[in-house]
C-alpha cells in the first residue's frame, strides 16, 4: 500500500509541531535570558557581578549537558512508541519544569538550596528538550511530500525565533507593567507562570494528531527496533558524529547572538536593557520569515547545498558582526543583530530536512534527535562560556569571531563529507533507500523473515 497524503493531517501535523514547539522554546529561551538578567541576583547574591554571571551560565548550560541523554532516552521510545505519544511526554516535562521555576524560592528564602534547585529544573528542561526537537520535525515531514520537505520542515523551526520573540516580549511587558523594582523582586516569575499554561495548548493541539504514516506502517510490519540507540550507532556513527559537527554552528550562532549578546551589549557596552531586548526582538521578527523563506528555497536548491550556504555567511559576518555592535551606535546594533539571525535563519530553514535525509524511519528520531543534541551540547551550551573567557582574556571581541568562524569552517567540512541525500523519499521501501542513497544496511536482526518492506 503506497503512502497516501491527506492535507488535512499534513496541517493538523504543521500546527502541532509549530506550537508546540514555540512554547517549549519559549520557556527554554526564557531561562536562557534569565539567566544572565535575573538568577544571578536572586540564587546567586553573594557573588560579585562577573562569578554571579558565570555562575548563572553554568546553570543555563546544565541544560545542554541532559540534552543528548534526554535525545537518547526519548528517541528509544519515539522509535518504538511513535513521535506523537513521545512528544506528548516531552511537553509535560517541559511545563512542570516552568511552573517550578517560577515557583523557586531565591537565596533569601532558602539560602545556596535555590541555586541547587534551579540547575535541577534546567537538567530537566535540558533533558525534555532533547526529546522534544526530533519529533517536532519528524511529525510534518512524514506527512509531507517529498518535494516540499523543506518548507513542510521548516514550520516547526519556528519555535526557536518565536520563543525568542515572545519570551523577549513577556519580559519587556512585565517590566514595563510592574517597574523595575516589583519585576525584580517577584514579577520576573509571571512570564515562567505563563508558560506554564500555554504549554496546555500545545499539549491539546497534539492529542489531535494522528501518528505519522511512515512509523504506522512500520508498526504493522513488525519492523520496529528492539533498540534504536544501539543501532543508529552501530549502523550509523558516522552521520551521527558528523551531523553533530555539521549542525553546531546553529547552536552557536543562535546563543552567541541572541543570548551572549543581551549580556555584551548591557554589561560591557552599558546599553539599555530595553534597548537590548527589543533590539533582539525586532530581529527575532525577521528570522521568523527568514526560517521559512530558506527552507522552501531549499526545496529547489538542494537541503545540503542551501545549508552550507548558510554556514558560509554565518562566518563571513563573524567579524563585521562585532565590529559593528562595538560602534556602540544603536542603528548599526541593530542592522547587526538583524543580519546574524537572517545567517542564523539559513541554516535553520533547511536543517530539518538535510538531517531527516540522514536516517532510515526505524532510527530516524533517535538519529536526529542525538546529532542536534550534540551539537547543542559541543555548540550551544559551552558558546558563551567561551565566548565571555575570551573577551575576559583579550578584552576584544576578534577572539569570539575567531572562534565563530572556527566553527563554520569545522561545519562546512562535515557537511561536505555527508553524502547528498536530498532527494531521498521517506516513502520509499527501505532496501530502494539503502541502494539509491547509501544508507546503512537493513536492521535485520529486528525484521521477521516474512515481513513486507515498509513504503
Amino acid at each position: 500500500m503506497q503512502h497516501r497524503f491527506d492535507r488535512a493531517h499534513l496541517t493538523r501535523a504543521i500546527i502541532a509541531g509549530t506550537v508546540g514547539s514555540s512554547v517549549e522554546f519559549y520557556d527554554f529561551v526564557l531561562s536562557a535570558n534569565a539567566a544572565i538578567l535575573i538568577f544571578p541576583r536572586v540564587f546567586f547574591p553573594h557573588s560579585d557581578p562577573l562569578a554571579g554571571t558565570l555562575i548563572s551560565f553554568s546553570t543555563y548550560s546544565a541544560g545542554f549537558v541532559t540534552r543528548p541523554l534526554g535525545a537518547a532516552f526519548f528517541g528509544h521510545f519515539g522509535d518504538r512508541l511513535g513521535r506523537k505519544s513521545t512528544l506528548v511526554g516531552t511537553l509535560l516535562t517541559m511545563g512542570l519544569v516552568s511552573a517550578g521555576i517560577g515557583l523557586l524560592p531565591g537565596y533569601s528564602q532558602i539560602g545556596i538550596w535555590g541555586g541547587i534547585l534551579l540547575t535541577v529544573l534546567r537538567l530537566l528542561q535540558g533533558f525534555a528538550i532533547g526529546g522534544e526537537w526530533g519529533g517536532t520535525i519528524l511529525l510534518p515531514i512524514e506527512w509531507g511530500p517529498p518535494a516540499r520537505r523543506g518548507f513542510i520542515g521548516s514550520w516547526p523551526h519556528l519555535g526557536f525565533p518565536s520563543g525568542l520573540l515572545t519570551s523577549n516580549g513577556a519580559l519587556i511587558f512585565f517590566g514595563w507593567l510592574l517597574g523595575p523594582t516589583a519585576f525584580a523582586a517577584w514579577g520576573w516569575r509571571l512570564p515562567f507562570l505563563v508558560g506554564a499554561v500555554v504549554i496546555l495548548i500545545g499539549f491539546y493541539v497534539r492529542l489531535g494528531v494522528l501518528e505519522t504514516p511512515p512509523f504506522t506502517r512500520m508498526l504493522e510490519e513488525r519492523r520496529i527496533v528492539r533498540s534504536p540507540v544501539v543501532e543508529v550507532l552501530r549502523r550509523n556513527g558516522r552521520e551521527v558524529v558528523l551531523g553533530a559537527l555539521a549542525l553546531q554552528p546553529v547552536l552557536v550562532s543562535f546563543y552567541l547572538w541572541a543570548t551572549f549578546a543581551l549580556s555584551y551589549g548591557t554589561r560591557t557596552l552599558h546599553m539599555g536593557q530595553d534597548f537590548m531586548l527589543a533590539t533582539t526582538l525586532s530581529a527575532a521578527a525577521v528570522a521568523l520569515v527568514g526560517v521559512i523563506a530558506f527552507g522552501t528555497l531549499s526545496d529547489r536548491t538542494g537541503y545540503r547545498r542551501s545549508y552550507v550556504t548558510g554556514l558560509i555567511a554565518y562566518g563571513l559576518l563573524a567579524f563585521p558582526y562585532y565590529w559593528l555592535f562595538d560602534t556602540r551606535s544603536p542603528g548599526l546594533v541593530v542592522f547587526a543583530s538583524i543580519a546574524a539571525l537572517l545567517t542564523f535563519a539559513a541554516m535553520y530553514g533547511p536543517l530539518p530536512a538535510f538531517v531527516s535525509s540522514l536516517f532510515s524511519g526505524q532510527v530516524r528520531y533517535t538519529g536526529v534527535s542525538l546529532s542536534y543534541h550534540l551539537a547543542a551540547a559541543i555548540g550551544g551550551g559551552p558558546a558563551p562560556l567561551v565566548a565571555g573567557y575570551l573577551l575576559a582574556r583579550t578584552g576584544s571581541t576578534a577572539a569570539i569571531a575567531a572562534y565563530v568562524m572556527l566553527s563554520a569552517v569545522v561545519a562546512v567540512v562535515a557537511t561536505l563529507l555527508l553524502r547528498d541525500r536530498s532527494r531521498l523519499d521517506h516513502r520509499m521501501d527501505y532496501a530502494a533507500q539503502v541502494a539509491a542513497n547509501g544508507l546503512a544496511p537493513a536492521l535485520r536482526p529486528a525484521v521477521p523473515e516474512n515481513a513486507r518492506s515498509i513504503r
